[in-house]
């Protein structure tokens, strides 16, 4: 491998570890870690990425995202705060909020932080801690009013079970029906079905 090939495989390995790091903190944003706690939550077990932690820690305390609250030791800054909102569900996994107090602010809500919830549904979220320079992100913590979740699409029936594939933007999956729940519906249909659990 060359040098500029490993230098970039190195910046990119950073790069994963300080995600880890912000994600940690920002759902453990209330009490204080040092380097050792860190480096065993993000699974940076040898001497290197143990160094880079500290590295990546004193950094996120110079640039504010974290506050040294004694020596080696580190916790998020309040900043996190929690907010009601609409939930915006997109198909290509960028999900946001609409925040209720200012319909202007849209936070970007990951696949992985959204609790499945559906378009139009009435979320509260939390909004985590971020880095200088970086956008906003929010996690949803709770689906206060489920908005009533009808989709059209394109039956496929199979052997045993049958799916709808929607025809809306807002969803990227598609919809399980179990035989006994067809009414009918044949492969092909254009048929109309509803969410009833997401697992």
């Amino acid at each position: 491998m060359s040098k500029g090939k490993k230098n970039k495989s190195a910046v990119s390995a950073k790069k994963e570890l300080e995600s880890k790091i912000i994600e940690f903190f920002n759902k453990e944003n209330q009490i204080p870690y040092n380097y050792k706690q860190v480096s065993a939550a993000v699974e940076a077990m040898t001497p290197k990425r143990r160094s880079e932690v500290v590295e990546i820690l004193e950094e996120m305390a110079e640039e504010g995202f974290l506050v040294e609250t004694s020596p080696g030791k580190f916790k998020a800054t309040s900043r996190n705060t929690v907010a009601e909102g609409v939930f915006v569900r997109r198909s290509n996994g960028k999900n946001s909020v609409i925040i209720s107090d200012d319909k202007e602010t849209s936070i970007f809500v990951a696949e992985r932080n959204s609790m499945h919830a559906l378009n139009g549904d009435k979320v509260r979220v939390h909004i985590c801690a971020r880095k200088k320079g970086c956008e906003p992100e929010a996690e949803v913590i709770e689906v206060i009013e489920k908005n009533d979740q009808v989709f059209i699409g394109t039956l496929q029936v199979e052997k045993y079970f049958a799916h709808l594939v929607p025809d809306s933007k807002f969803l990227a999956t598609d919809i399980f029906i179990p035989k006994n729940k067809l009414k009918g519906g044949l492969n092909g249909d254009k048929d109309v079905g509803k969410i009833v659990e997401w697992p």
